[in-house]
């Protein structure tokens, strides 16, 4: 019997101590914190993206570089003083192109790092 009481009151004082509980967090807000972050995540896979161009951008150029030097070698070997200097002057413009895509890759890395902090709520 005092076993039974004892369940008795302990389940009335979970029943008194829960039905006093509030939760913290209201179901409404929970669903626009939910959307906060969905949107968020959104914006980072977005700037993922764009980094990933960039960082694709620098590696065609790399690789146009890449060729043309090796095309100004076998034109050097081989080729006209025409040919040598229009590979030249096309091989100029290539590096150009890779300076502008290395910068343009380190600002879009830049960029996205301090989105996220700043999205993510490490500074304020």
């Amino acid at each position: 019997m005092n076993f039974q009481v004892s369940c008795s009151q302990m389940t009335a004082g979970l029943i008194k101590a829960f039905s006093s509980f509030r939760p913290i967090v209201q179901m409404s807000s929970l669903t626009e914190h939910m959307k906060q972050c969905k949107g968020q995540f959104q914006l980072i896979l977005e700037g993922e993206k764009e980094v990933d161009a960039c960082r694709n951008g620098l590696i065609t150029c790399e690789q146009n570089e890449e060729k043309l030097k090796k095309e100004l070698q076998r034109a050097q070997k081989k080729g006209t003083a025409e040919e040598v200097l229009l590979i030249s002057k096309k091989l100029e413009q290539a590096v150009q192109a890779r300076a502008r895509a290395e910068y343009n890759s380190k600002c879009s890395d830049l960029c996205f790092t301090l989105t996220v902090v700043h999205d993510l709520g490490f500074c304020s």
